[in-house]
């Protein structure tokens, strides 16, 4: 039993995999790709504190946090997510996850060839904007137990709430 499973292991993920693991809670983080599409930006220039950096190097020094704190980071598809007994079993290609809270951190679905938390949120019954989560400024959604976690990247023509 986990106090969180993360699905989605880009930098939003691994960022929430990090600091659930450092407050010690039972963490674990499901992803298709670990780094997610950071991975292949050539040069980041707007991350705080740090000069311009590779999405590689970013998502490689953020991975090695992870590990250091002990957290779980594991490669696979998440396909299901359902609700028995007041937790959540995550069905993922590599296994099975029983949780009592769930942070969604996939990534903009507006921008993504494969919208997997869309079907898995629209399942579990949060409430969805467009493609969006709607959430409050402790970044949870319409289910109890549900949470979403933010993009880091900005976008030059303005930013959005990119939450799934």
């Amino acid at each position: 039993m986990y106090d969180v499973v993360v699905v989605g292991a880009g930098v939003a993920g691994l960022t929430a995999t990090l600091y659930a693991t450092m407050y010690g809670l039972k963490t674990i983080c499901v992803g298709n790709e670990i780094g997610g599409k950071l991975t292949w930006a050539p040069g980041i220039i707007d991350y705080p504190g740090l000069p311009i950096v590779s999405g590689k190097d970013l998502v490689a020094g953020l991975y090695e946090q992870v590990q250091k704190m002990s957290g779980h980071v594991v490669q696979g598809i998440v396909q299901e997510v359902v609700v028995e007994n007041s937790q959540f079993i995550v069905t993922a290609g590599v296994g099975q996850y029983r949780t009592s809270s769930i942070i969604f951190a996939t990534g903009n679905p507006n921008k993504q060839r494969e919208q997997i938390a869309v079907p898995l949120a629209q399942k579990l019954g949060c409430e969805l904007r467009g493609k969006l989560f709607t959430v409050n400024q402790w970044h949870m959604t319409t289910v109890s137990g549900v949470f979403a976690a933010g993009d880091c990247v900005v976008y030059p023509y303005g930013q959005e709430q990119i939450v799934s």
